[in-house]
């Protein structure tokens, strides 16, 4: 289960509840990010002119048919596609942006490779 929500200030909806942070590792999420940082220092200025967003992501490492459980782990990422040539970061917490996904490392993977679509 994920949930996208169209914001434009998130303020503390994704940090209702306090859960463990963790940097990542492991998750495919991570490795589409890395990915992602390495390409927006050549190409980010273009993507930048026709996304004009950002996008916070709240994804966890682990769950049950898709739901976290006590036992899962969240990561932030903050890709800002409105700014320069675009950024990619680790964040602590929810920060503004203007759309937020939170959900499971497998949907999130799903989402950005165009298997699954994303329900808004």
């Amino acid at each position: 289960s994920y949930y996208l929500q169209k914001s434009t200030a998130m303020g503390d909806m994704a940090n209702d509840v306090d859960f463990p942070n963790f940097n990542g590792e492991g998750t495919k999420a991570k490795i589409i990010f890395d990915e992602l940082q390495k390409l927006l220092p050549e190409q980010g200025e273009s993507i930048v002119k026709k996304v004009n967003g950002v996008y916070l992501f709240k994804v966890y490492d682990q769950g049950v048919y898709n739901r976290p459980t006590a036992q899962s782990k969240y990561v932030f990422w903050l890709l800002d596609l409105k700014n320069g040539s675009g950024s990619v970061r680790q964040v602590d917490k929810s920060e503004p942006c203007d759309l937020m996904y939170f959900g499971s490392d497998d949907n999130l993977e799903n989402i950005l490779t165009g298997l699954q679509n994303p329900a808004v």
